[in-house]
């Protein structure tokens, strides 16, 4: 099943990470996080950040990188085609960082191209939270494909200009 939760986690709690005065409102119970995570149609996984190991991801995920789940568990987030800033963005002047966290840890947001174990290549837009799971500081990332959106805006922009011309 993997490492959704840490062991010795409190019943409710999201693996290790602090809950905010709303989080603690809406407590997800023991049995629903991990559906919730394999369920959730967005590709979620939970990597150390010291090395970028992923520790679990969601099929989800691994549809959208093109790798069995079962491989993707284990390799760092660089052999997988996810962009080097998911660990800079945690690191020095904090560049790239939305921080609405009012001291909370940050969350960092970007779009990018990637290429899929296929070669095919694939626009991200990347959700990425510090969590600290089963004692270690972690990223939670959460990746949703674009690349429909941003091909269906690229031709909006191009009929856009042939209009233009037109006229």
């Amino acid at each position: 099943e993997g490492l959704i939760r840490p062991p010795g986690a409190p019943a409710g709690a999201v693996p290790g990470e602090k809950a905010s005065q709303g989080a603690q409102k809406l407590m997800i119970p023991d049995e629903l996080f991990p559906k919730l995570f394999r369920s959730s149609p967005i590709g979620l996984s939970i990597s150390r950040l010291r090395d970028g190991k992923c520790l679990d991801c969601n099929e989800s995920l691994a549809r959208l990188l093109e790798w069995p789940r079962e491989e993707l568990i284990g390799r760092g987030l660089l052999e997988l085609g996810l962009p080097e800033e998911i660990k800079k963005c945690f690191e020095g002047d904090g560049k790239g960082v939305e921080d609405g966290s009012q001291g909370e840890k940050p969350t960092v947001q970007f779009e990018r191209k990637i290429y899929t174990r296929g070669r095919r290549i694939r626009h991200i837009q990347v959700h990425l939270d510090l969590i600290e799971w089963a004692g270690e500081e972690c990223v939670l990332s959460l990746v949703q494909d674009i690349t429909e959106t941003e091909q269906a805006k690229e031709k909006i922009k191009r009929l856009n200009d042939e209009l233009e011309r037109m006229v």
